[in-house]
């Protein structure tokens, strides 16, 4: 990657009430309006704070990077829940409102020419990658959706980012009487996006989903058999 952002040595606060966990890092209270991350494994990783302040640049809501030095980052706390949250209880017009807001994210994102030091796993292409934008990414606020988790950044063709997130949605654990719910915001979702753009990238989005050393097994055991079904189809 580049030459780390201006703030990388920036003094890091005590963290303070954890907030929440996610597979990788820890989320922690901060004053004024502001939160602690922490990854439980390794440095904070300068081409995600690259890809932050390019993406902010490009008029891509994110919350602002603060500091950030070894494994921790200052963040903007941001008020509202998760996507997620709210589609767990949410009937389907608003599922598929949500979908829709989902699809402007992607839009807006790839709107944005990514800095030529960031890595293109899925091949050439000019723009910026989220690589893990699915509704457990995106804070409703009052103020609108923000994009968070911008760990897997990259660069590449658009397509990628839309199949990835469709794999990611779709092989997630969910409870049997919410299979209806997911099938209308997939459905709902890829019906914004050109078939001919997006399919050509989901044996490979499959493949990097797979490797993903936070999986769980049982999306590992849906991942194999959607990876099999789309070598043989």
């Amino acid at each position: 990657m580049t030459n780390a952002p201006r703030g990388a040595t920036d003094e890091i606060p005590a963290a303070g009430v954890l907030l929440g966990a996610g597979r990788d890092a820890d989320v922690y209270a901060l004053e004024a309006g502001r939160v602690l991350r922490r990854y439980r494994s390794h440095d904070v990783d300068p081409g995600e704070v690259l890809a932050m302040a390019t993406a902010a640049r490009g008029g891509v809501p994110v919350p602002r990077v603060y500091s950030f030095r070894g494994p921790e980052m200052v963040l903007e706390r941001l008020e509202g829940e998760t996507m997620q949250a709210v589609l767990e209880r949410a009937a389907a017009p608003l599922i598929r409102e949500l979908a829709g807001v989902l699809a402007d994210l992607h839009e807006r994102v790839h709107r944005v020419v990514a800095p030529a030091a960031l890595d293109a796993p899925f091949g050439e292409g000019d723009s910026l990658l989220h690589l893990d934008l699915h509704p457990r990414n995106v804070i409703l606020t009052a103020g609108g959706p923000f994009v968070i988790d911008w760990a897997n950044a990259a660069r590449g063709p658009a397509g990628a980012d839309v199949a990835l997130s469709a794999v990611i949605f779709e092989s997630a654990e969910v409870p049997p009487e919410a299979h209806e719910a997911r099938r209308t915001f997939l459905t709902a979702f890829l019906k914004r996006f050109d078939r001919a753009e997006t399919e050509p990238y989901r044996v490979a989005a499959i493949r990097r989903r797979i490797s993903d050393r936070h999986l769980r097994e049982p999306e590992r055991i849906v991942l194999e058999r959607m990876l099999l079904q789309g070598e043989v189809g």
